[in-house]
């Protein structure tokens, strides 16, 4: 029985090898699909995202289209949807503008397929793929709108609680303090996000890479 698997795996792999895959993906696509990764890929290659959301557009797109793909296929312009939105995480963002999404999927499928478009959203949505909030003019990837309102629940709840820390308001010169243990000069929104933190139970702070939240946090520590 164990050979039997271990060829079956082999089998699989080599097959999904030729349709233009590389065999780390074939592998990956057999750990998490196993028997079914064939049809699952020649259904839709653009499932391909579900694994690994880093993969090239252009690399892709190719393995689909030899695969015999249209280029106005529900499936093509839904991928190019899915891979924008994908795409966008690297922006830091969980969710797209629908204009926005337009325009990024544009950048990757023409936009003269305004129908198709249209429906690909439609069936992507109608399959809990994506969620359309906001009128349908934010559209999130389903797990990060999951995450998200998850998020925004339990910060709730946590900010309705009760507490016993004691918070404490620090002074001019203590800040001023911390700039010299530091040996740095904190911008004012810093400071003002020191001062934030030590005064409230709970503050949310965002910022892209390299916008001074790992300061912030050294300097409530101080």
């Amino acid at each position: 029985m164990r050979i039997d698997t271990v060829r079956t795996k082999k089998t699989i792999v080599q097959d999904l090898i030729k349709m233009g895959w590389t065999k780390t993906f074939a592998n990956q696509a057999y750990a998490q699909w196993g028997v079914r990764s064939l049809d699952v890929l020649r259904q839709d290659p653009y499932s391909a995202l579900f694994l690994n959301p880093q993969m090239k557009w252009m690399e892709l797109d190719l393995v689909a289209r030899q695969m015999g793909l249209a280029e106005n296929a529900l499936e093509r312009i839904g991928g190019g949807i899915r891979y924008a939105l994908f795409a966008s995480l690297g922006d830091g963002h969980v969710f797209l503008p629908l204009s926005e999404l337009q325009q990024r999927t544009a950048r990757l499928i023409p936009l003269e397929y305004e129908e198709q478009w249209q429906k690909a959203l439609k069936e992507m949505a109608n399959n809990r793929e994506v969620i359309l909030r906001n009128s349908g003019t934010s559209i999130y990837l389903r797990h990060l709108y999951v995450a998200e309102t998850s998020v925004a629940r339990d910060m709730t709840q946590l900010h309705r609680s009760a507490s016993s820390m004691a918070l404490l308001t620090p002074t001019g010169e203590e800040l001023d303090e911390v700039e010299r243990e530091l040996r740095i000069q904190l911008a004012p929104a810093q400071r003002e996000a020191i001062v934030a933190s030590l005064t409230n139970k709970l503050v949310i702070i965002t910022g892209g890479p390299g916008t001074g939240k790992t300061t912030i946090v050294r300097g409530v520590l101080r």
